[in-house]
């Protein structure tokens, strides 16, 4: 008995040692790739138009050979984004010995304030100075010797792009924009900026040495609407992109980068050769991220199961009984695949006909469908008695200290390996920006918590027909994963927000982690404690987008 205890230890030991040495490796690798990039970074907070913004500055890896001070890059995400989402300006400049700010503009990311907001004091909109300020608070910092201050540019996509085309009119120290698909007539999406519309500021002289980066087919912002329109008052020159991969409006593609890269050095170093051959290593550079944090992922799996030997006490009777009339398997089996059909279906049919609504009305759908349901067998059966000391006892019983501290300790795990890694990068660091987001994260409660009523109260019951208690745990876990990378997929497809889709793939962790919680503790509690701490945290840094959405589909 001693010897199988021990050899059930030591396979666990092993099975938590595997993913671990799978996340050094990873992360061993990617940071040495990075710092071949950038070797350190900072936050820079400042203040524009009352609102506090913030910044990610990335130092350069190496000086240039040819000048001793270094040229500097503001990079401008697009509407919805957030300033270390897309890093590959970050990554392709700094191995080149530019510094790079990536920043946040109002509303978006860290940074607070209205889109809109207008600086009380100057009468100049938020936006249109939001890079100016940046620069200011950069000159303050006891790196800007190193910086020279002939050779700072701004790139900046979609409405990143009009952000950059404002600052760059406006303020003589940029001298070189580029815009890739960025917005030029803001009256073409709705908005009357007056004298701030780009279309209104840029012409032969403003700004300086602008270049524009565009697709032909670029459905969300219109090539001639808004490219063609920019030639014509500015005279600039515009490179028609035709590789974008996904989208012609999110251009990604090479060759964006490297007529990034050659457009600033040859006017900031008066060539495009001097500084070397350019070889870009941003796709490697993501796949390593990707790779890290699926090592992340099992190391928190393995974490979760290894430690419920030692936080949970005492022995769990199964939920399910196993089914031996191989008939009757059949039928459960043809009854999950119905139920999960259903639950599929109804997410398509909600979200296809309400859109963002769907995030609260398939959820009521399902809870309130649920909760009839019960309701209609416990008046048909009347077995037992529905009394205030019947519910009292349940929930205390749900309320056990084991679950809670293992399913809190579960939560915590996951959070502490993504922050580590978020901000090592840095890389989509998600959190609530302030209280009023942490607490609107709630009301994506009944999302989560409708979810895990159909897969611990109704599919996993379904699962009868696989005897082992274990198989039946890993066989929902993958089927959860298919029906969460749909979600993921979706909310992509419909919003194009990074941060919305991160707070998907966190709500499929969240769910798989339940799923081990739910079979070592045989407590719903358990699913709705470690929910509310993932989810929580993860929507919660979504809501100012969804505000924003909502606002915009007004």
């Amino acid at each position: 008995m001693v010897r199988k205890l021990k050899t059930k230890i030591s396979i666990r030991s092993i099975l938590l040692l595997i993913p671990l040495i799978f996340l050094a490796i990873t992360a061993s690798i990617f940071y040495f790739n990075r710092v071949q990039s950038y070797p350190f970074y900072e936050r820079v907070q400042f203040k524009s138009a009352g609102s506090t913004l913030y910044a990610n500055l990335y130092y350069p890896s190496k000086d240039l050979e040819f000048q001793d001070q270094n040229p500097l890059v503001i990079f401008a995400h697009g509407s919805e984004w957030q300033k270390d989402v897309d890093i590959r300006v970050a990554l392709e400049l700094t191995k080149r010995g530019f510094f790079v700010a990536g920043i946040d503009y109002h509303q978006h990311g860290e940074s607070g304030g209205e889109l809109f907001d207008v600086d009380s004091d100057t009468g100049v909109l938020g936006i249109a100075q939001d890079c100016s300020k940046l620069l200011d608070a950069i000159e303050l910092l006891d790196v800007y010797p190193r910086i020279n201050s002939s050779q700072i540019g701004l790139v900046g996509h979609s409405l990143g792009g009009m952000v950059v085309l404002m600052n760059g009119a406006l303020d003589v120290r940029f001298t070189a924009t580029i815009s890739w698909a960025g917005v030029v007539n803001a009256s073409f999406i709705g908005w009357d900026l007056d004298a701030y519309n780009p279309v209104n500021l840029i012409n032969n002289t403003d700004p300086e040495n602008l270049l524009l980066i565009h697709a032909y087919d670029d459905g969300t912002v219109s090539y001639e609407d808004h490219a063609l329109l920019a030639q014509s008052l500015t005279g600039c020159t515009i490179i028609n992109i035709t590789d974008s991969f996904f989208s012609d409006h999110y251009l990604i593609s090479d060759t964006v980068l490297i007529e990034t890269i050659k457009w600033y050095e040859l006017v900031f170093f008066g060539s495009e050769s001097i500084n070397g051959p350019i070889n870009l290593n941003w796709v490697s550079f993501l796949i390593m991220i990707l790779f890290m944090l699926i090592a992340m992922c099992l190391t928190v799996l393995s974490i979760i199961i290894y430690s419920s030997r030692y936080l949970l006490k005492g022995k769990r009777e199964p939920l399910t009984e196993t089914l031996e009339d191989k008939s009757k398997n059949k039928m459960i089996a043809l009854k999950f695949v119905i139920s999960l059909i259903l639950y599929v279906a109804l997410w398509v049919l909600v979200i296809e006909s309400f859109g963002l609504s769907a995030i609260y009305l398939a959820p009521f759908i399902i809870i309130g469908a649920y909760i009839l349901y019960k309701l209609v067998i416990a008046l048909k059966v009347r077995k037992v008695e529905i009394t205030k000391e019947s519910i009292k006892d349940e929930i205390k019983s749900q309320f056990d200290r084991g679950t809670v501290v293992y399913s809190v300790f579960a939560g915590c795990v996951f959070m502490g390996f993504y922050y580590l890694i978020a901000f090592t990068i840095p890389w989509t660091l998600l959190y609530p920006p302030d209280f009023p987001s942490f607490i609107g994260a709630f009301l994506i409660f009944p999302m989560y918590l409708s979810s895990e009523i159909i897969y611990r109260k109704v599919l996993l019951p379904l699962t009868k027909f696989i005897k082992s208690q274990k198989k039946r745990t890993l066989f929902l876990s993958i089927m959860i994963l298919f029906i969460h990378m749909y979600f993921v997929f979706i909310s992509f497809w419909y919003y194009g927000s990074p941060e919305i889709m991160a707070a998907f793939f966190a709500y499929l962790m969240a769910s798989v982690m339940n799923s081990i919680l739910y079979h070592k503790t045989k407590k719903f509690i358990s699913v709705i404690i470690n929910s509310v701490i993932i989810n929580g945290l993860f929507f919660g840094s979504t809501v100012p987008i969804l505000i924003g959405l909502l606002e915009f589909l007004k």
